[in-house]
This record gives C-alpha cells, sequence and structure tokens, in this order.
C-alpha cells in the first residue's frame, strides 16, 4: 500500500510540473498588487551595434519603466558578435535567477540547449529575430521576407527589371538568411538583374568596414548600376564610400533610424530607399509578451512585426528634426497589439 501511495505521490508531482504550475509564481493581481517591483529581468544580446539595436533595447527599456520594474532589477549584455560569449552571458542571466529573459539575435545551435535549461527552471523566455522553435518559448520577427522583397522590388522597379548590382550581406544570421532566400527568389524571376559583386562582414567596426570594401568593388566593378544592402549598417558604409568617390549609384536597403534619414535627406543623396520595422514598438511587444507569460496567461508563439517600404521622398517629407511616427507612417508607433486590461491598469499604475 505504502509503495502505491509514493507512486501515486510522484505521479502528482509529475503532473503540478507538466501543467506549468511550478511556473505560476505571479498573477495578474500579484502584479498590480505590488508584485511587479519583485520582477527580474535580463535583455540578452549578440550585439548593440548600430541604431536599430539602440532603438530596440530603447523600447525594451521604456516598457520595463512603464509598467514599475525597477532600473536595477534589470540585466543587460552584450556579447558583441562573440557567440561563446553570448552563451556565457546566457547562463549568468539563468544564474541570477531571473523571471524574464529576452534573447536579441543570435545562433540557435549554440543557444538552443541554454535556453531550454531557462525554460526548465520556469523562466519566461522571448526572443527576437532567432528561429528556435522550442516549446515554451514566444518568437518575435521582424518580417524580414517582406523587407527583401519591398526593397528589392523598388530596385528592380526602377531599373525595369535590367540592372548590374552589388549586394552587402553576410550569412549566420536569422534574419539575413531569411532576406537571402528572397534575393535568390527574385533573381531566378528577373534574369536581368545581375549580382556582380557580393561582400559584407558583420563586425564592431561595420561601417568602416563596408566603406573600405566598396571602395575596392566599386575600382573593380565600375559598371555597378545599384547598391542592395541588407542591412542599414551596410547602406551607410555603402554611402559613404559613394559619397567620397563622388558617385551617383543608387542604394536601396532594410532597416532605418534617425541617421539613416538624415543621410536620405541630404541633397543629391543616392540612398533613394529602404525597407523597415519599427524595432521601438517591436522591443516593447516583446516585453508586453513576456508580462502576459509571466502571469500565467497565454501568449501567441510567433508573432511577425510589419515591414514598410520608405523611400526618399517620404523622408524629405519629414518637418526638420522630426522622425517617423504614426502620423506619418501608419505602420509605425504603438500599435495597440497585447495589452490585456490588467496590463494597461499596470502601466497606469506603475
Amino acid at each position: 500500500m505504502k509503495k502505491i501511495l509514493v507512486i501515486l505521490s510522484i505521479f502528482l508531482l509529475l503532473a503540478v510540473f507538466a501543467t506549468g504550475a511550478f511556473a505560476a509564481k505571479y498573477s495578474p493581481d500579484s502584479l498590480l498588487g505590488g508584485g511587479v517591483k519583485n520582477v527580474k529581468v535580463a535583455l540578452v544580446n549578440e550585439f548593440t551595434l548600430g541604431q536599430w539595436q539602440a532603438q530596440y533595447i530603447s523600447g525594451v527599456l521604456s516598457m520595463f519603466n512603464d509598467v514599475g520594474i525597477p532600473q536595477s532589477n534589470i540585466f543587460i549584455t552584450d556579447a558583441k558578435f562573440d557567440r561563446a560569449k553570448m552563451i556565457s552571458d546566457l547562463k549568468t542571466a539563468i544564474a541570477k535567477n531571473v523571471d524574464i529573459i529576452i534573447i536579441n539575435h543570435g545562433a540557435a545551435e549554440g543557444l538552443k540547449p541554454i535556453i531550454q535549461d531557462a525554460v526548465n527552471k520556469g523562466i519566461v523566455v522571448v526572443t527576437v529575430d532567432l528561429a528556435l522553435g522550442m516549446d515554451k518559448v514566444v518568437e518575435t520577427n521582424q518580417d524580414d521576407y517582406l523587407l527583401a522583397y519591398y526593397s528589392l522590388m523598388n530596385l528592380i522597379q526602377d531599373f525595369g527589371g535590367k540592372a548590374k548590382i552589388g549586394v552587402v550581406w553576410v550569412g549566420g544570421f536569422t534574419p539575413m538568411e531569411k532576406r537571402r532566400k528572397i534575393l535568390d527568389l527574385l533573381l531566378g524571376e528577373f534574369p536581368g538583374i545581375q549580382v556582380v559583386a557580393n561582400y559584407g562582414r558583420a563586425t564592431q567596426n561595420t561601417v568602416g568596414d563596408t566603406m573600405e570594401q566598396t571602395l575596392a568593388v566599386l575600382k573593380a566593378h565600375p559598371e555597378i548600376d545599384a547598391f542592395w544592402a541588407s542591412w542599414d549598417q551596410f547602406a551607410q558604409g555603402v554611402y559613404n564610400a559613394l559619397k567620397q568617390t563622388g558617385k551617383k549609384i543608387p542604394i536601396y536597403s532594410i532597416d532605418i533610424s534617425p541617421e539613416d534619414i538624415s543621410m536620405m535627406r541630404e541633397k543629391g543623396s543616392p540612398w533613394v530607399a529602404t525597407a523597415a520595422a519599427d524595432p521601438y514598438e517591436l522591443g516593447r511587444i516583446d516585453v508586453r509578451l513576456a508580462l502576459i507569460e509571466l502571469a500565467g496567461e497565454k501568449a501567441p508563439k510567433f508573432y511577425l512585426h510589419p515591414a514598410v517600404l520608405i523611400t526618399q521622398d517620404m523622408v524629405r517629407k519629414l518637418p526638420e528634426g522630426k522622425y517617423l511616427s504614426k502620423k506619418y507612417v501608419s505602420a509605425w508607433g504603438e500599435s495597440g497589439k497585447f495589452w490585456p486590461e490588467w496590463l494597461k491598469k499596470l502601466a497606469k499604475k506603475k
């Protein structure tokens, strides 16, 4: 009889863990009742280089602040493109017994087992631009396929389907791999578009490195009609190289920032269009999704952030010193997504 009771106890314990009850540390009521001040969070970044990252991180921090999570409870790391360090940073975050981990970019292969450790401990995990397909992990992404399609189709249309192009791209990053798939697809559909130069490196000095590479490419391939830059850090490097040489070769890119807008607005700028998604709002959405999960409610498994094409004409119509907002681009700014009533109250209560 005693043996049967022991077996039943084990099954009951396993059932409790299987239902996720071990993770029910918080609820909407407990967070509203002051528990939010005890919530500890980590933002683990593969890199923080560039204004897209600055905007994303700013969005994350603003949302944490809006709901009243103390700054002292927020742990932020920067692996600076060192994936071994990112794994170490993630392990450190887990060891700090945080309640939420937001993982910004990274390589699935090395991170997966560590993320599983976090999930096993009942930590809420949200990722951005990192393809995992893991249970109990919320994955958010920019719509990288659409970003690439918008920028490349703008180039193809402007050149009537015939152009020799320089492609600035680097592999090994989830968003880049997605963008490359669209490039390859469109090259098959539009044989008049020929890639005559393909280069790019992601480093702590991406803009400077891209400028030097582009100067060499311009000498080797004076026939280039346009550049497609798969990241705005690449586009800035191409822009600086063209400015130095005085060449007027159009640039089509992905991502946008205040610095990019300043370059696009310049008289005679070759930077004619970019496709982008609002990184600040994406950061805020990631926090809201994490809090929904933390409160024991169910967040969507996947979220895809909308993309939009932004042309040089559009940014030149912005008032001096103004950045993108819903007033100028409908897909920008507060999306109204993932705001349950209790979370609205929490943001007001602070």
